[in-house]
């Protein structure tokens, strides 16, 4: 897991498991991704070609409405 925050939060959490497929859409998966977009940002999660699952969410600093 690695998180860089400059003038945007990157998140980034990565497996090296079997990973998840490209369409699982569960509820918590979901709720990164529209909290992101409701902040001017972005959320993906991806299988890795090694094996494995990539998830990255970003938003950009200060958060759009909070301060």
């Amino acid at each position: 897991m690695t998180l860089d925050v400059a003038d945007e939060v990157v998140l980034e959490v990565v497996d090296d498991g079997r990973g998840i497929g490209p369409t699982v859409a569960r509820s918590g998966l979901r709720n990164l991704q529209e909290r992101a977009h409701r902040w001017g940002g972005e959320s993906a999660v991806e299988p890795l070609p090694e094996g494995g699952t990539r998830l990255r969410w970003c938003a950009p600093l200060p958060v759009p409405g909070h301060g």
